[in-house]
């Protein structure tokens, strides 16, 4: 049953379809995307993260230490910060933004909008925009040159992006909008200008991951444990936060070529 409090926020929802935007069909297997948004609070941070970061443990994902009032939004919005490949469209700063890949094979119009609209029900304070191409994955160039430089897809230099946005999502005020290109072009342009910040290294795909850095640690992690009526020191138990992130510790410790310790959290 819905509570009062969602019936006001769908009584208030809007959809807007631009009429070209209903006939936008994506031939990439999996479309290039980037995201640009109007910085959120710590706060309201802290709750997209403890709410639609991918759980990072079994456990946590099943019925023995489960996570409440998830909302996942596997093809586009997803925050995975604790896994060894760490990225998100949220940081625990408030930053907004990232460039990836759809976790949807062949999207289609009302796959996108069935990802998307239980984010902005989840969060109306949210306003961004999601910008994507026919790419599968990288622009062809970029596929062309893999053979001699295994980096173009790290790097992400693509300076015809803008001009190959084929499609755009505008979450804002409790609305969601499906741009048709035009439109979307200019406000992903507008969002870039606005919040794309003098480094957008930050939102590539590989920025984290090839820098061994994490934006999140485990005291993060437990506080998001704790809000979901958890106790840490239970959920984590076997785990260890390491290089990697946060892995099991016989995991760690094989990787590392040393045997097994007794549980200890106090790095965790």
């Amino acid at each position: 049953m819905l509570t009062e409090e969602a019936l006001q926020t769908l009584e208030h929802f809007h959809l807007v379809i631009d009429p070209e935007a209903a006939n936008v069909y994506l031939e990439a297997r999996r479309p290039y995307f980037r995201v640009r948004g109007r910085p959120v609070t710590e706060e309201q941070a802290f709750d997209i993260l403890r709410r639609t970061n991918i759980p990072p443990t079994h456990d946590m994902r099943m019925e023995r230490h489960p996570w409440k009032d998830l909302v996942y939004c596997s093809g586009f919005l997803d925050n995975s910060w604790f896994r060894c490949f760490p990225q998100g469209w949220v940081l625990p700063d408030g930053t907004v933004g990232m460039n990836g890949i759809s976790g949807i094979k062949y999207p289609y119009l009302d796959e996108i909008a069935c990802e998307i609209i239980p984010v902005e029900f989840a969060f109306p304070y949210l306003d961004l925009v999601i910008a994507m191409t026919d790419w599968n994955e990288a622009p062809d160039y970029a596929w062309d040159a893999l053979s001699e430089d295994d980096e173009v897809f790290e790097q992400e230099d693509y300076p015809d992006f803008l001009e190959n946005i084929v499609f755009g999502i505008w979450l804002h005020d409790n609305t969601v909008e499906l741009m048709a290109p035009e439109r979307a072009r200019e406000k992903y342009a507008e969002y870039n200008r606005l919040y794309g910040g003098p480094n957008e290294e930050i939102f590539k795909a590989f920025y984290y991951e090839s820098r061994g850095l994490y934006p999140v640690d485990c005291a993060y992690l437990k506080r998001m444990i704790r809000s979901h009526g958890l106790d840490p020191e239970e959920v984590l138990a076997g785990y260890e936060w390491g290089p990697m992130g946060l892995q099991r510790k016989e995991s760690f410790y094989l990787s590392a070529g040393r045997p097994p310790a007794a549980p200890n959290l106090e790095n965790c």
